[in-house]
Formats: C-alpha cells, sequence, structure tokens
C-alpha cells in the first residue's frame, strides 16, 4: 500500500483478522479484492468465489442419492474459514428434510481448526469404536475426506461407507476412479483465477465490473463475482476434471489396471 498499488487481492486465512487490513487500505484509495473467501465485516470492494453455498448442496446431493437413508456423520472446516460457514448452509439445505423425517440421522458434526484431516479421521474411528453404522460421511474438503477414508480403511470399511469431498484434490479423483469416494466438488481454478485478474484490471481502470450478486459480510451488502461449481463423481469424471486438464488421465487412473480405464480416453 506504501508503494501505490492500485489493487490488492486477499485470500483471507482468517475471516475476521483482516477487517483493519481492509480499513487501511481503503484510506489510502486502494481496491480490496477478496478472493474464494470473504473478510467479514469489511465491505471490501468484491468478493470473487465460487457458489459456496451450492458446493456444500452437492456435496450433500451425490450421499443422499447414494445413500438416501441412515448414519451421516459430517466434518466441517476450519471454524476461522467463511467457506466453511457456507459450505454448512449448502449441506443442510439438503439434508434438511430427511433430518427432519428421520430418514437421516447425524451421528456426529464437528468442525476441524485449520482444516485437520486427523479430526476427521479421529471422529469416524471413534464412532467406529462405540459400534455405530456409518452409512455416509461429509468432508468439507477432500483432506477431510482422505482423513475419515483412512479410518474406514483401518476397519475395513473402505469403498462400503459413501464419502463426499470436495476441492478435486488429485488424490480425492484417484479414490474416486477406485472405489473410496463417491464424489468431489470441482471449482475451475483457471476461470477464478483469470475472472480476479480481470476484474483487478478493471478496478484499477475505474471501470464498472458489472456484478449481478451481493453477499451480506456482516457489515453491508458487498458485490459478489459467483462462478458455479461442478459435482464430480466416476461417472463424469472425465468430462469434467480430465477434459478440463486439471488432472490427466494418467493422474487420476494411475492405480488402475490401463485395460480398465475408460474406452473414450
Amino acid at each position: 500500500m506504501d508503494e501505490g498499488v492500485d489493487v490488492l487481492v486477499i485470500i483471507p486465512y482468517d475471516k475476521d483478522g483482516l477487517t483493519q487490513c481492509v480499513r487501511n487500505a481503503k484510506r489510502k484509495g486502494v481496491k480490496v479484492i477478496s478472493y474464494d473467501r470473504l473478510i467479514r465485516n469489511a465491505e471490501v470492494d468484491v468478493y470473487i468465489s465460487f457458489d459456496n453455498e451450492k458446493v456444500g448442496r452437492l456435496a450433500a446431493g451425490t450421499l443422499v442419492d447414494k445413500v438416501p437413508e441412515g448414519n451421516y456423520i459430517i466434518i466441517n472446516g476450519s471454524p476461522k474459514d467463511n467457506n466453511s460457514d457456507m459450505f454448512n448452509k449448502g449441506f443442510y439445505r439438503v439434508l434438511e428434510e430427511e433430518v427432519e423425517s428421520g430418514q437421516i440421522h447425524i451421528l456426529k458434526e464437528v468442525w476441524a481448526d485449520d482444516w485437520r484431516g486427523d479430526v476427521a479421521y479421529e471422529t469416524v474411528s471413534q464412532a467406529i469404536i462405540e459400534g455405530h453404522t456409518v452409512n455416509g460421511i461429509i468432508g468439507a474438503n477432500d483432506e477431510l475426506a482422505q482423513g475419515a477414508i483412512r479410518a474406514l480403511s483401518e476397519n475395513r470399511l473402505a469403498g462400503a461407507v459413501a464419502v463426499a469431498g470436495h476441492d478435486a484434490d488429485l488424490a480425492a479423483c484417484q479414490r474416486i476412479v477406485e472405489g473410496t469416494q463417491l464424489s468431489t466438488v470441482y471449482k475451475p481454478i483457471k476461470t477464478l483465477a483469470e475472472g480476479a485478474a480481470e476484474i483487478a484490471v478493471a478496478l484499477a481502470k475505474g471501470e464498472d465490473i458489472g456484478y449481478i450478486h451481493t453477499i451480506h459480510d456482516g457489515k453491508g451488502e458487498v458485490p459478489f463475482i459467483m462462478y458455479d461449481p461442478i459435482a464430480v463423481t466416476k461417472e463424469n469424471i472425465l468430462d469434467t476434471i480430465i477434459k478440463d486438464g486439471f488432472h490427466t488421465i494418467e493422474e487420476v487412473y494411475r492405480n488402475i489396471p490401463e485395460n480398465r480405464w475408460p474406452l473414450s480416453h
């Protein structure tokens, strides 16, 4: 800011920890973009991300389609991350009716400080030790899904319990084609990064950014440039993640004999 930048793009680890930083920027006439995660109570110039409630709806939706009843475990993300709250709202938009009717029972629900995978591992391990039948698990990202699957693997349940994640990590994509993870949610990073660059240039030039959506940051409404995430399962991984070049078919199917790869590749 002291060097006279026109636009500051921030990826906030802590949704509540950067309010003063944004205020300082505004005093200096610097435009601020909150990238992927929202900075709370700061009234940034633009928030750019994916529809994070939809991320939650897609994750929960693939799980309910596969396992419409039974015991679920929900592993939420870091309570410091505003996206965690939005994912959770999305989960419950889908699950609310089934939970109220008793079709789905939330066996355990936890929040993972710092997105630590061992929180998922310990939660799922404890549920199994306690003798509960686990039918479905939602991990707010693929690392949490991985922690849950590690606990299932140790109890010979990997593949028998449906697990949904999010982020389209390579390891998650490999688990999907191997059959130990049901789904992930893919957010094309190229779309987000290029969009942020275009918005930054427009702000620096004083141009209209043409937003449609807004989001309440706790203090006021801020412009929200929103992109659509994509639910990914074994059935559409070739036409989404692999087609986009996010991961190659060789990477995703590394642990699968080549004669069992999709014929259309």
